[in-house]
């Protein structure tokens, strides 16, 4: 929630069409995927919490496919920084690795 507040604040950054809030569900040992504009040479986040049931894992590659920023550690909540070299496109991917679904709230700045 201080991600939404943070980029409220300080304006749209990061994210080319402004702050983005999804609520989705990732079945069990499946990955989300979304696609995403953000502005290149700006601070982007991107905050993933689940509903306390499963691992989660995260990761953000860039246009070429490049990891860029990933959080894989033991949590349902996962809080991906870095600078884009570029305006372009980035794929996002939401991991399960649990053995029943899981419902989450991914924020963008």
């Amino acid at each position: 929630m201080a991600l939404i507040k943070d980029a409220a604040e300080s304006g749209s950054r990061g994210g080319s069409a402004g702050p983005v809030v999804h609520v989705d569900r990732v079945k069990a040992r499946s990955t989300d995927t979304y696609e995403l504009k953000f502005r290149g040479k700006e601070s982007a986040r991107i905050l993933v919490k689940g509903d306390g049931d499963n691992d989660l894992d995260c990761f953000v590659y860039d246009q070429n496919h490049g990891l860029v920023a990933q959080d894989t550690d033991s949590t349902d909540s996962c809080l991906m920084e870095w600078t884009p070299k570029w305006e372009g496109k980035f794929y996002i991917k939401v991991k399960n690795n649990g053995a029943v679904y899981s419902d989450y709230l991914l924020m963008t700045n």
